[in-house]
């Protein structure tokens, strides 16, 4: 994960758990504190270990890590990351991010707003920045 420790994460590593207890499966749940070079090296202890598989909700573009992982023959997903562009396709699991903030900035609208803020604790992740383009849209389209 990213940063267990985020909001943003924390639902989504507590639902994997949810999953995996429900199907008797143990689950290793690494931090790797926002920083690629951790990031990465946890996916090679984990292909080094033999896990049966990775979801990798990644910090940074997750091309080497998907390649490690399936050259081990380990099965690795994205969470809340989209496959990287040019990279081996590999499964993502995405929230429709973009429609999120146009459905936000369009309820807004609808009341009556017209000066409209995206106020958000870091633009550091893919899935903020995608609904602030959402939003963005959203305003452009109304004007």
């Amino acid at each position: 994960m990213t940063d267990i420790e985020h909001s943003l994460f924390t639902r989504i590593f507590e639902g994997i758990q949810e999953v995996c207890e429900d199907n008797c499966m143990q689950l290793i749940g690494t931090n790797a504190y926002s920083d690629h070079e951790r990031q990465s090296e946890l996916v090679r202890v984990f292909t080094q270990i033999n896990v049966s598989g990775i979801l990798l909700s990644t910090v940074g573009d997750p091309s080497d890590d998907i390649l490690l992982a399936k050259a081990a023959g380990i099965p690795i997903v994205l969470v809340d990351h989209s496959n990287p562009i040019g990279a081996e396709s590999t499964c993502c699991v995405l929230e429709n991010n973009i429609a999120c903030g146009q459905i936000a900035a369009e309820e807004l609208i609808r009341t009556g707003c017209k000066h409209i803020v995206f106020a958000s604790h870091s633009f550091d992740y893919e899935s903020v920045q995608e609904r602030n383009y959402g939003a963005k849209r959203a305003v452009e389209r109304s004007n």
